[in-house]
């Protein structure tokens, strides 16, 4: 059985802003920086290293 990772609170909506237009990388990043979103989670979003 494989378990699912947990994500942040707010990641599935800070993700699905994200895919339609709504949320930019730097806003992005800004969550990441309110401990909102974790690094990983960015990458995960973005599809890129956060800088």
């Amino acid at each position: 059985m494989t378990k699912k990772a947990a994500h942040s609170e707010r990641y599935e909506t800070l993700k699905a802003r994200y895919e339609r237009g709504g949320c930019t990388k730097e806003q992005l990043m800004r969550f990441v920086g309110y401990r909102v979103l974790t690094r990983q989670e960015y990458e995960e979003i973005t599809g890129e290293k956060p800088v």
